[in-house]
């Protein structure tokens, strides 16, 4: 028993000193680091005392048009510095282009309705919708001409566009990929197919159960693709797609017009103002639902999708608008 209390003794009187120990060693690293940190102020401050005495020094050995010379050189260094990083993001492959932030730049389908150009003037419903925005945001408009829907989403995350402003269906799919504004259109999918007295009286489809084995003909890359799968997943049969690259919805028509193909789809109101010069075609037969469609945006670009969707929010309640849809989209 006396063993055990020498022994508690002696572990309690070397735990003090340890803690004491430790607690000098403490202060003594602390005091040294600061004492370091100090004298690197020091040193550092000496040095930059020593860095302006030897540039007045060297400014005193300068004459006056050296010393315009040498200010105008620094100056002009970081501003070269900027002129080359900004020109280096806005490349494209490794082209240089010079992009003007007060410019917007716009990819766009070549079609009836969108953009077109008649009489040497620029014409659309999507042109005078996008130059309506421009100017409510003090923009110039600059046009590039894609008709592959998949080509444009590519130039818009590349950089190369900042809006594609044509009817893009809203899905799940596309929102992986880019910004949606709020809707500019609300239109449906139809199938265009000749009517009988020009079809050796076969009547047209119109039940969409009568599709199963048919060939029906698109654009490459259409969004209309997707739909025509799920059309063909809810009748339980096969439709057979055929993509047309180079060719657009239009042309399509005009080749179920002349016979050279049976059936295409495309957007109604294409359809119907495609009717209007050829009385062929038939396009009463919907293969979806009505749909909104909306311009497409950079993910990255939220503050421009801001912008369009505040003007569209005010815009589309205008006589302006109103008169703009009727003049593209009225029934002739």
């Amino acid at each position: 028993m006396h063993k055990l209390k020498l022994f508690l003794l002696l572990l309690k009187a070397c735990s003090v000193e340890a803690c004491k120990m430790s607690v000098h060693g403490l202060w003594f690293l602390l005091r040294k680091s600061a004492m370091l940190i100090a004298a690197a102020f020091v040193f550092l401050g000496k040095s930059i005392v020593l860095l302006f005495k030897s540039i007045g020094k060297f400014w005193l050995l300068l004459n006056g048009r050296q010393r315009i010379i040498l200010s105008l050189s620094l100056l002009l260094i970081p501003a070269a510095v900027f002129f080359v990083s900004w020109f280096k993001a806005t490349s494209n492959g490794g082209e240089w282009h010079f992009r003007s932030s007060s410019t917007l730049v716009v990819a766009t389908d070549y079609s009836a309705l969108d953009y077109f150009i008649a009489n040497g003037v620029e014409q659309g419903f999507q042109y005078e919708l996008v130059n309506s925005f421009a100017k409510s945001v003090d923009m110039d408009v600059e046009w590039k001409l894609e008709n592959d829907l998949a080509k444009s989403i590519e130039m818009l995350n590349n950089g190369d566009v900042d809006l594609i402003a044509r009817p893009i269906p809203v899905t799940t799919e596309m929102r992986e990929q880019v910004l949606f504004s709020k809707p500019i259109l609300q239109t449906r999918k139809v199938l265009v197919q000749r009517k009988a007295e020009y079809n050796d009286s076969i009547e047209p489809i119109r039940d969409q159960l009568e599709l199963a084995g048919k060939t029906i003909y698109v654009p490459n890359d259409s969004p209309d693709i997707l739909r025509l799968r799920n059309l063909a997943d809810e009748i339980a049969d096969t439709i057979i797609i055929k993509e047309m690259p180079d060719y657009q919805a239009q042309q399509l028509i005009v080749m179920v017009a002349k016979g050279d193909i049976d059936y295409a789809v495309c957007d109604e109101k294409e359809a119907m103002e495609a009717a209007e010069s050829l009385p062929e075609i038939d396009y009463a037969t919907a293969v979806g639902f009505h749909q909104l469609h909306s311009w497409a945006i950079r993910k990255s670009n939220s503050d421009l999708c801001a912008k369009v969707d505040t003007f569209l929010t005010h815009y589309k309640s205008t006589k302006e608008y109103r008169k703009l849809y009727l003049k593209y989209y009225s029934p002739q």
